[in-house]
């Protein structure tokens, strides 16, 4: 949402994405302040009689989310596109906005995206593109199992932690560079290359391997002393 307001209120933005093998949950979350917060009231108030109700609070969600869908589908980008992503659903919560819009509570504003990858991700490596904004003051990714983070861009105070099985990349907004017909160019986004392991690639993949060939030189064995005693 974009709603103006003097320099003595606040707008925040936080992201948390969730990339698992066949889908992806995009949570955003919004804060504002002082008067941006009354402007986003005043934006809810249908009637104009400066009180806000839950019907109005649900007639605003549902007329963002229709004029926002398209956009939506463009908040993130596999392999360059070549990879479809199918848009299952879009929520949105309000929290602290019914009352009076000259209520000085601030307002909360979560909009969750649930993606449907068409085709999983395979093995290999992946390109991902992230939307971005210059007030994102924590973005949040988690991996898919057995991932591999190559390389990543647009992230400013970035780290790499490990949640059990998956990794997550943190950091607040910052600006990616890319080129457009040998020309550099600048954006707001996040781009991350991955690397998603196959079967034989994963730690235990050699010592299975190692016992499975034992199994075989033990069976092979066994079978050469039952064939000598059959000729004794």
């Amino acid at each position: 949402m974009d709603i103006s307001a003097d320099a003595h209120s606040s707008a925040s933005y936080s992201n948390y994405i969730d990339i698992e093998r066949d889908q992806i949950l995009f949570d955003i979350k919004e804060e504002y302040t002082g008067e941006y917060a009354e402007n986003l009231r005043r934006s809810i108030d249908l009637n104009g009689d400066g009180y806000i109700n839950e019907t109005e609070i649900d007639t605003f969600k549902d007329n963002y989310l229709e004029i926002r869908t398209d956009e939506f589908r463009e908040y993130i980008i596999i392999n360059d596109g070549n990879t479809d992503l199918r848009l299952v659903s879009v929520t949105m919560e309000l929290d602290g906005a019914e009352g009076n819009i000259s209520d000085s509570s601030n307002v909360s504003v979560m909009t969750t995206i649930n993606y449907e990858l068409t085709s999983p991700l395979s093995a290999g490596e992946h390109r991902i593109w992230i939307l971005g904004h210059p007030l994102i003051e924590e973005k949040e990714i988690t991996f898919p199992e057995n991932t591999e983070i190559i390389n990543y861009q647009g992230l400013d105070e970035s780290q790499v932690i490990t949640d059990g099985e998956r990794d997550v990349l943190k950091g607040k907004s910052g600006i990616s560079s890319f080129s457009i017909n040998d020309q550099p160019s600048f954006e707001y986004a996040t781009r991350i290359t991955i690397h998603k392991k196959a079967f034989y690639e994963h730690s235990y993949f050699l010592p299975l391997l190692g016992l499975i060939q034992l199994m075989l030189i033990i069976l092979a064995a066994y079978s050469i002393r039952k064939e000598k005693k059959k000729d004794n």
